[in-house]
């Protein structure tokens, strides 16, 4: 695929490419390319803090953010299957929300401040691939930074014909004070994701974050699902339409996003104008005949004077 400038192209492939030596061949010109198999070669932590999932006393386990990359720099976090181990209790990494957790009876005493010794390390034990690092128990977080965006997989537009038909969803990527990124909700983050509060404000009564009547919820609820992008995976609130609503309205609504821990944001849901011919005008001129099919060119433009191609518009 070629560049709108038409000076760079870009090879999409089929499969996962190895490592060898490959010859590309655009129009009458060819030129080889080595090709490198990417590997993981670094774990990285969010920190050294090794955070607990409640407050002193009342914590279950405690747990740290991660990430592993290839020697290119690209994000094998997904991708990469993990060990640890840690001193005080059973250790378990999930590769699909970036978290290391560790769980034991030892939590439920104050431990912050305490320092353990953290050790990660492939399950496959033909790779090198391995960290060994001191963290520090460290007080339960909160979250610190938040931004959100609306996400259509279709690509849709939000408009007042919207049925419920396509889906659009409100994408969260939420940071902790220690760097800790949440993408998933589980057991041991839940507690965490809790101090967020998201609720929907403005004109469009029509639609309401998740599947229920109202707008306000607290994190760990309303962010029911996970949607992936690009291979990263995000936290979600479906946007849907009111039970008994059959169209959404024109109009702005405002998603808001505040924590305990200070962090606010917002996003702008816009209900435009869905596809309704403004103008219609007929092209050139035909005698019509009872029984006679006739065909005829024409023009059909929207509110806003982009034309109308598509024949569901109405």
């Amino acid at each position: 695929e070629l560049s709108d400038d038409g000076k760079t192209a870009i090879m999409t492939t089929e499969q996962q490419l190895q490592d060898a030596e490959y010859v590309v061949s655009v129009g009458d010109e060819s030129i080889t390319i080595d090709a490198q198999l990417a590997v993981a070669t670094t774990i990285e932590l969010a920190s050294d803090k090794l955070a607990l999932n409640d407050y002193p006393n009342a914590a279950t386990g405690a747990f740290i953010g991660y990430r592993v990359l290839d020697q290119f720099g690209g994000d094998m976090t997904r991708k990469t299957e993990l060990t640890a181990t840690c001193g005080f209790g059973t250790t378990v990494v999930d590769s699909k929300s970036g978290l290391i957790s560790v769980t034991g009876d030892s939590f439920k005493y104050h431990l912050v401040g305490q320092k353990t010794t953290l050790s990660i390390y492939s399950s496959d034990i033909t790779k090198d691939l391995r960290l060994t690092t001191t963290v520090t128990i460290s007080d339960a977080p909160t979250i610190k930074d938040i931004t959100m965006q609306l996400y259509s997989p279709e690509g849709a537009v939000l408009t007042d014909d919207f049925k419920g038909g396509e889906t659009f969803y409100i994408l969260f990527t939420l940071k902790d004070q220690y760097g800790n990124t949440y993408n998933e909700i589980n057991s041991i983050n839940k507690k965490v994701l809790d101090t967020l509060n998201v609720y929907m404000t403005g004109g469009i009564t029509d639609l309401v974050l998740g599947t229920g009547a109202t707008n306000v919820t607290n994190g760990s609820a309303v962010l029911s699902e996970t949607v992936i992008v690009d291979d990263t995976q995000y936290l979600a609130v479906p946007l849907t339409l009111k039970a008994g609503v059959k169209y959404a309205t024109k109009g702005t609504a405002t998603v808001q996003a505040h924590s305990t821990g200070g962090a606010n944001a917002s996003c702008e849901v816009d209900v435009v104008y869905g596809t309704t011919i403004d103008k219609f005008q007929v092209l050139g001129s035909e005698i019509v005949t009872q029984g006679k099919d006739i065909e005829f060119e024409y023009t059909a433009l929207d509110a806003y004077g982009n034309e109308v191609t598509k024949l569901s518009a109405y």
